[in-house]
């Protein structure tokens, strides 16, 4: 897979403040962190997709600094409180920290799930 940084910037203009290699290590991380580039159980029209959605989500952490939720905000003198992040087992939480990052956690929802497997009686 190829990164266009012109057409990520284009979707996503907040972002105008990374520069193209640090937009380019992301890119990178979240192939590592999805698989996306060899995950066949994904159509290879929605992988883009899912692929920037996860840059987003990474590039919305590295700008905000730090892996928290907003607690709380304050714009007079500026001040910003975080939530520690919950270490529940699920990778949900960590998804759960953007909107990009959430919006992917649901969409793949149905191909994580993996396979159904009923047991039963055999008949003779």
């Amino acid at each position: 897979m190829e990164f266009d940084i012109t057409k990520f910037r284009a979707i996503y203009p907040q972002f105008a403040n990374l520069t193209d290699e640090q937009l380019t290590f992301m890119a990178e991380n979240a192939l590592i962190i999805s698989g996306l580039d060899v995950d066949d159980r994904i159509p290879a029209d929605k992988r883009y997709n899912l692929w920037y959605m996860l840059i987003c989500h990474l590039a919305t952490l590295a700008d905000r600094g730090t892996a928290g939720a907003l607690a709380s905000a304050t714009e007079g003198s500026v001040s910003a409180s975080f939530q520690q992040m919950q270490q529940t087992g699920g990778d949900g939480d960590w998804y759960n920290l953007t909107p990009c990052g959430s919006a992917y956690w649901q969409i793949i929802k149905k191909y994580r799930l993996g396979g159904l497997w009923f047991k039963g009686r055999r008949s003779l």
